[in-house]
This record gives C-alpha cells, sequence and structure tokens, in this order.
C-alpha cells in the first residue's frame, strides 16, 4: 500500500492535517485512492494557468472548466436514472446521458479534490472531499452548492475533544497516582484536543473520504481521523457523532453504507467494523480477524461484503455482527466494488476484476481483455450494460458488458 508522509503544505497549497499536530506527524492518512495506490488522490493539483497556487484557497475558487475534465483523476461515481455522475481532483464533476460516451462537466464552486458520490434521489445529490467539504445538487448533478465545509467540522471536533478532555482530567484527578489508566486517558484525551486545535488553527484540511444518504434527508459524512457527520434534515445541518463512538485512535474511515431500515455501516483503518441501529445514537465495534483497511462496503443479497487490503473480502450473514474471511484469487488491495443482483465485481489496485456469483462466497479472477489494466477507483453499470471504469486518466467504458 502506497501512502504520503504528511507534511506542512502540499504542492498545491492544501495544508496537511499534521501540520503543527505531535500525535499526527508520524501517522499516514488514507483516501480510497490512497487504498489502490494512487497517491496522486491527496493532494489537489491546480489547473496549469495558476501561478502562485499556494496563496490560492481551493475552498472558495471554482472548479477550472476544461474540454478534459472527463480525462482528470476520478474517484467515484454514482448513477442516476440513465445518468452517469463522476467526481474527482480539482472539483472536477462532470455527467453522461450516453452511457458514458460522452461527458458535460458541472458548475462546481470549488476546486478540491472530491472523494465519493451518491444520489439517494433521482434529483438530489451529495459529494464530499477535501477540507471538510460536502457539496449539494438538486437538479441530477449539474450544479452544485456547498452546504457544509472543514471551518464547522474543525470547530465540532475541537468542542468535542475539550468535552472528552475535562472528563478525563475530572477522572484522573479522582483517581489514585498509581492508576495509569486512567493518567493514559488522560494524555490520550489532550492528544486529541491538541490535534482538533491543529486542525482549526491549520485551515480545514481532514478530507471526507464517503458519503451515504438513506433517503433525501437522512445521511452521513465520514472520513480521516475519526470524522463522522449525520444530517436528518437533507444536509441544513450536520452534526458531529464522533463522541458518541470507541475511535480513541481516531481511525479513519473510508466507507460507509445505510440500509432501508436506517442501520448504519461504518468501516475503514485498523480491522473495525463500525454499526449503529438506531441512525446513529449508539453504535458497536466489531473487529474483524485482522486489522487491515477496509476500503469498500457492499450489500449482495442478505450479505454484508467488507474488502480491502491484502485481497482480503469478509462476508456477513448477520447484519455485521460476526465476520467471515472468504478466500480470493489475489494479494492486492481491493478498492471498487459493483453489485449486480447475486453478482459482485470487485477491482484490485492493479485494475484487474473479481468476480463473484453467489453473492460474495466464492471468487474468480477472469483475464482482463486490457492488456495494460489501469487501476480502477470506481465503476458504474450503464443503462445499456455495460460497465464505466474511473481512475488515473478518467473516464473509461470497458468492453465487457453485465447484467443490468
Amino acid at each position: 500500500m502506497s501512502a504520503i508522509k504528511p507534511r506542512a503544505e502540499t504542492a498545491a497549497g492544501e495544508r496537511s492535517p499534521a501540520a503543527g499536530s505531535r500525535s499526527m506527524a508520524g501517522r499516514r492518512w488514507i483516501a480510497p485512492a490512497l487504498i489502490c495506490g494512487l497517491a496522486v488522490a491527496l493532494i489537489t493539483i491546480a489547473p496549469p494557468s495558476l501561478a502562485r497556487a499556494e496563496q490560492i484557497d481551493l475552498a472558495t475558487l471554482p472548479a477550472f472548466k476544461t474540454p478534459k475534465a472527463a480525462q482528470s483523476l476520478i474517484l467515484a461515481l454514482a448513477a442516476v436514472g440513465d445518468r452517469l455522475v463522476a467526481v474527482g481532483e480539482r472539483g472536477i464533476i462532470v455527467h453522461s446521458d450516453d452511457n458514458g460516451s460522452t461527458w458535460i462537466q458541472a458548475d462546481v464552486p470549488v476546486s478540491v479534490t472530491l472523494t465519493a458520490v451518491t444520489f439517494p434521489t433521482p434529483t438530489e445529490g451529495w459529494a464530499v472531499g477535501h477540507d471538510g467539504m460536502i457539496l449539494h445538487s438538486t437538479d441530477r448533478g449539474e450544479t452544485w452548492q456547498v452546504q457544509f465545509d472543514g471551518t464547522r467540522a474543525a470547530a465540532a471536533v475541537r468542542q468535542d475533544a475539550e468535552r472528552r478532555v475535562a472528563l478525563a482530567r475530572a477522572r484522573a484527578d479522582a483517581a489514585s497516582p498509581q492508576d495509569e489508566a486512567a493518567l493514559a486517558a488522560l494524555d490520550l484525551a489532550e492528544t486529541a484536543l491538541d490535534d482538533a486545535m491543529a486542525g482549526v488553527r491549520f485551515a480545514p484540511s481532514r478530507p471526507f473520504l464517503a458519503v451515504a444518504f438513506q433517503d433525501a434527508r437522512f445521511g452521513l459524512a465520514v472520513g480521516s481521523f475519526g470524522q463522522i457527520f449525520r444530517t436528518t434534515n437533507g444536509g441544513a445541518s450536520w452534526v458531529y457523532l464522533g463522541d458518541r463512538i470507541d475511535n480513541q485512535e481516531r481511525l479513519h474511515y473510508g466507507a460507509v453504507m445505510i440500509d432501508p431500515s436506517g442501520r448504519i455501516v461504518v468501516a475503514g483503518e485498523g480491522g473495525r467494523i463500525t454499526r449503529s441501529a438506531d441512525r446513529g445514537e449508539h453504535w458497536t465495534v466489531t473487529a474483524l480477524p485482522e486489522r487491515g483497511a477496509i476500503a469498500g462496503l457492499r450489500r449482495v443479497g442478505p450479505a454484508l461484503l467488507a474488502y480491502g487490503g491484502g485481497g482480503r473480502v469478509y462476508r456477513s450473514v448477520d447484519d455485521g455482527t460476526s465476520w467471515t474471511r472468504i478466500v480470493t484469487c489475489t494479494g492486492k488491495t481491493l478498492i471498487a466494488g459493483l453489485v449486480q443482483a447475486d453478482s459482485v465485481r470487485l477491482y484490485d489496485s492493479g485494475g484487474a476484476a473479481l468476480v463473484s456469483d453467489d453473492g460474495g462466497l466464492r471468487w474468480t479472477c477472469p483475464a482482463a481483455p486490457d492488456s495494460s489494466p489501469r487501476p480502477v477507483a470506481a465503476v458504474a453499470a450503464t443503462a445499456d450494460g455495460k460497465l464505466v471504469l474511473a481512475g488515473p486518466g478518467g473516464l473509461r467504458i470497458s468492453d465487457i458488458v453485465t447484467a443490468r
């Protein structure tokens, strides 16, 4: 797995979340594209014509319009009826109404890298990304507005960290001098507060990495350093839920899923599956057999699949309470996934596909028709039954035809 070491500034002026923080200085952080070896996903590249990019606020700079938008690094895809919507670097969002043959660039008010997109209704969609950005569209992805950003996110995280420090200090003061657990808890809480303060001081740089909505009102955005925010009113307000979840290491969340019933599943670093059966009020954490990162979650009939590092696939038939490791035909990190009925298709970090036709129990690795496969960050089915693949170099139509 490739990674980028934190530093104070990226080439495009986005500040690393490590700046000014003693605990984050040694951390490496992930994004969906990082998991698949696309380290460039952590760098928002400004248009070539922009001189002195380090002085430009990418959170307020509208996305640069270019006829080559669909050839940029694309990190996520969503189907909106017969329309496809894709998001990626530099705030680029494009949509296609002809099964991916041509793409039109949308109007986007920011230039930060966008990492995920979802459309719970035929018209309303949300995209998330760097700088704690949450964008909203009400016209099938043609235009977008900022709904939430990292400034507000950082303030919420800091408020939670201050509360945790106060509680930990009170417990430490009441404990005996030999109570190492209380002192360790206080040290951990103070470290978290240092991180939160750094996030406030050095601009809202922590990205959201995944987003999911049950309908047009209830949704979650999750991301780096344990960020998890919930809306119950279509994004009019977002509430921080970090204080309700046992994640003292502030492990990154890279995947989130909401069932029609409202059950929530969140996954990411550390081989941990975090679940809520009451729309985020209370949470339970289940440890997978290994601590590797989980890049994606998919429901296949009655089963849940979690996949990620080392070609690992885990399967649960009890809504995530317990998980079984499933043997696959690759040792490479699994990135993107597509479910159609009982058929599941996953792509590894080399761009090769794994296929299961029995709900994720058995996997095969068919020979790739492309002699030089490229990494795949996202995949979606077109209305005519083909596949559109996204990643470095943009969007392309696969020769493979699948059942719609």
